[in-house]
């Protein structure tokens, strides 16, 4: 498959970057939402997003191979539900991120006997603009000590998303989510560019 090659250093900052560390709020059952949007349901548009080092174009391909816990209960909960995975729309940013703290909220929630992950800090979104993906192949595998890998291909769709604080969320196990609004017009993306330069 078409790969994407991601320099760490390729990021350029544009104004309007979150640089300032915050926690995304947790938001349990965001998964349940958009798989039913996903079986013709309704409700407001969330998209599983995954974070990147650089910014992806309109019809490039990314490969992740993805361990974390949150991302493995992601997909398996997806290929449970039968919905047909490949084709579905996701999200990527250009963000950094790391665990903290387990919510103190949610410790003992009882998620079908699986404790919920850490917290997810958002470090920086380096672009404020996310791309919506096509998720176009999911791949189950084990390694060598027995542990589970999804392999994903994703390629970028012409549609994006403005990230701002509030559109971003965590679910009870850690994968980012984004809501999506409508993508900003040039004249008020270089409105909002001036705007931010005089803060």
């Amino acid at each position: 498959a078409e790969g994407a090659t991601r320099p760490q250093d390729s990021v350029a900052i544009r104004p309007g970057a979150i640089l300032e560390p915050y926690m995304l709020p947790v938001r349990p059952g965001l998964v349940h939402s958009f798989l039913s949007r996903a079986a013709g349901g309704g409700g407001r548009r969330w998209l599983p997003t995954f974070e990147l080092t650089s910014p992806l174009a309109e019809g490039e391909v990314v490969e992740l191979a993805l361990r974390d816990p949150r991302f493995i209960e992601l997909f398996e909960t997806l290929v449970a539900s039968k919905v047909e995975a490949v084709g579905l729309s996701m999200g990527v940013l250009v963000a950094a991120c790391s665990l903290s703290e387990r919510p103190t909220s949610l410790r003992s929630l009882p998620v079908a006997g699986r404790q919920p992950s850490l917290m997810i800090e958002m470090d920086g979104v380096l672009e404020r603009l996310g791309r919506v993906v096509e998720l176009r192949r999911l791949e189950r595998t084990i390694d060598e000590h027995g542990d589970p890998t999804w392999r994903v291909e994703l390629r970028g769709k012409a549609e994006q998303f403005a990230v701002r604080n509030g559109d971003l969320a965590s679910d009870e196990f850690g994968t980012v989510w984004a809501a999506l609004r409508a993508s900003p017009t040039p004249d008020a993306e270089q409105e909002e560019e001036q705007q931010s330069a005089h803060r």
